[in-house]
């Protein structure tokens, strides 16, 4: 086995790089996008307000309680992409990501969640079934093109 020490690995066009075995059959890809944010400290701006850290997040926006918006920087390529995440922080909330794939219904829809530049989340109290809440501590990671 061979190791490979080296500062900067590079594309050698725009794609991100993909890690390969001998015969070529791709083994991996790094995330696409990652964001670490405060749910009780985001705004309903289109800003990085709240957010810790983050790789090509351009905005996490609150459109209500428990309710966020994350924009990419750099669009994906379509939006079959796979978010991964965890959630908490916050004293007396047991909290249950969900990942929206559709309109909000209700009183105040909020359009198509899942497109290549945004995806919506939205946190459910486990303990309060139904019910929604800010979490303090918010992990996403997002693989795919």
């Amino acid at each position: 086995m061979s190791t490979l020490s080296v500062n900067t690995v590079k594309s050698l066009n725009t794609n991100a790089p993909v890690f390969q075995n001998s015969s070529g059959t791709e083994k991996g890809q790094l995330a696409k996008a990652w964001v670490n944010f405060d749910g009780t400290a985001v705004t309903s701006g289109n800003d990085l307000t709240g957010v810790r850290d983050h790789f090509n997040i351009s905005a996490v926006v609150d459109e209500a309680v428990g309710c966020y918006t994350i924009f990419f920087n750099t669009n994906m390529n379509n939006e079959k992409y796979s978010i991964v995440g965890s959630v908490g922080g916050t004293t007396g909330f047991i909290a249950h990501l969900h990942l929206f794939d559709e309109v909000i219904s209700g009183s105040n829809p909020i359009g198509l969640a899942r497109t290549d530049e945004k995806f919506r989340i939205i946190l459910f109290n486990t303990a309060h079934p139904f019910s929604t809440g800010d979490c303090a501590q918010i992990n996403l990671a997002v693989f795919g093109d």
